[in-house]
């Protein structure tokens, strides 16, 4: 499996429109999605690092499915190419070195993302506080789901398949790179509840300790052509 997601420059980030909490905004306890068909894409990232793209198409699938009950049609082939497209088309995309999320979504806000639909997909995003499990389960529950940038050790990349519970104790020498996942549901806000996060074409439960020693950017990405009528 392949990482990809480059280092974000915080001060870049901190100009980024920034997703704002009404203060009587609920936030619920959990949010179980078991009914809602989810089936996040691989879209070759287990052997291109382009993570960063296919975290934008799951993200754009569990916007349809949460906002209108029908997510978009993605060519699976759509998703390289605009993977390779971020990356300014280099000649051996396998050798690539990946891309800045924000970079990734500026793109697609500016030029739109072609996923193979009739029109291409126009998003709009906002950068959210990585530190705030309340604004982090606020953009699953309204946004379908977070596009989120992580760091990850030889540790973890070992143990994926399996729920990720716990840190390894480490001081994390031995992180091996950035990777974009996406934010699908939990199972409450405590340290030791879960959260199923999409990546490598499945979903992935960590908990929120976990997750917090690792996620360094998180997005509230909205998809405004796939929200359903009666939203």
């Amino acid at each position: 499996m392949r990482l990809g997601r480059l280092p974000h420059d915080p001060d870049t980030v901190a100009f980024a429109p920034q997703h704002r909490m009404a203060a009587a905004s609920p936030v619920p306890a959990k949010l179980v999605r078991a009914h809602i068909p989810f089936a996040p894409g691989l879209y070759d990232n287990d052997t291109l690092p382009d993570c960063t793209a296919a975290g934008l198409a799951n993200a754009a699938s569990a916007f349809g499915l949460v906002r209108s009950g029908a997510p978009p049609v993605i060519d699976p082939a759509s998703v390289p190419r605009f993977y390779a497209a971020c990356v300014d088309n280099p000649p051996d995309l396998a050798a690539s070195n990946g891309a800045v999320m924000q970079d990734v979504l500026q793109r697609a806000e500016a030029g739109g993302v072609d996923f193979g639909q009739q029109v291409p997909l126009l998003p709009t995003h906002a950068a959210c506080d990585a530190r705030s499990r309340e604004q982090l389960a606020h953009v699953m529950l309204i946004y379908g789901a977070g596009y989120w940038g992580l760091d990850l050790t030889e540790r973890d990349m070992a143990q994926m398949g399996r729920p990720l519970l716990d840190d390894d104790g480490s001081d994390r020498s031995d992180v091996v790179g950035g990777h974009c996942v996406v934010g699908w549901a939990y199972d409450g806000l405590g340290d030791d509840d879960r959260v199923q996060i999409a990546t490598w074409g499945r979903l992935q439960a960590v908990t929120w300790r976990w997750l917090g020693l690792r996620l360094h950017e998180a997005w509230a990405v909205s998809w405004p052509q796939l929200v359903g009528p009666s939203a």
